[in-house]
């Protein structure tokens, strides 16, 4: 079975594939705005879009003779990363409480939200280490791909500026989901 094992090197643009039956690993790569990708004695397979990528090096993978299933991130040892340190890794009433937050949708709703739901652990202070507590619920295009004044990830001031400062929108989620506890999910999506 292949697992993606990476990320790599810079992290966000690369990562690493194991084909676990015969131990090569195969690199995807973003170039150029492009992804890449390429196994053992191989040359660069270029220009696709990430997902594409990656379904097109798990097929190279299959038809070399190799085994692939879908992508798993893998943490600690296993990525040449440092391990988690006690308290970093979601507990079960983390997800529970992350399951809450998608029942409201995204946090800044309007014309540019995609309905893919994605978690965004909220930092107050520069430096801050992640608490997975203090998150709030966007969706993708409002979290990181909708561009600059759209997406938190291409702008904090400019998305701060747009729609509210983090801090306010932070207190908002706590809000809804303490009615949400109260009242109850129907109602609370309701309103």
């Amino acid at each position: 079975m292949s697992d993606i094992i990476g990320p790599y090197k810079t992290g966000v643009d690369s990562m690493e594939i194991l084909d676990t039956s015969t131990g090569e690993i195969w690199h995807i790569e973003r170039r150029g705005g492009k992804w890449s990708y390429t196994g053992p004695d191989r040359g660069w397979s270029s220009g696709y879009p990430k997902s594409e990528a990656i379904a097109r090096c798990k097929e190279a993978i299959k038809a070399a003779g190799g085994t692939a299933r879908k992508p798993v991130r893998a943490t600690g040892a296993e990525t040449g990363a440092a391990p988690a340190k006690p308290g970093d890794k979601a507990t079960q009433a983390d997800r529970d409480y992350w399951k809450s937050l998608r029942a409201l949708g995204c946090a800044v709703a309007d014309e540019h939200c995609d309905g893919r739901l994605e978690i965004h652990h909220v930092r107050l202070v520069p430096g801050q280490r992640r608490k997975h507590r203090q998150v709030i619920c966007l969706c993708a295009a409002h979290h990181r791909e909708g561009g600059h004044g759209v997406a938190f990830h291409a702008g904090r001031d400019a998305w701060e500026e747009h729609y509210m400062p983090m801090a306010e929108l932070l207190e908002q989620t706590r809000f809804a989901v303490a009615e949400m506890a109260l009242i109850g999910a129907e109602e609370a999506t309701a309103r």
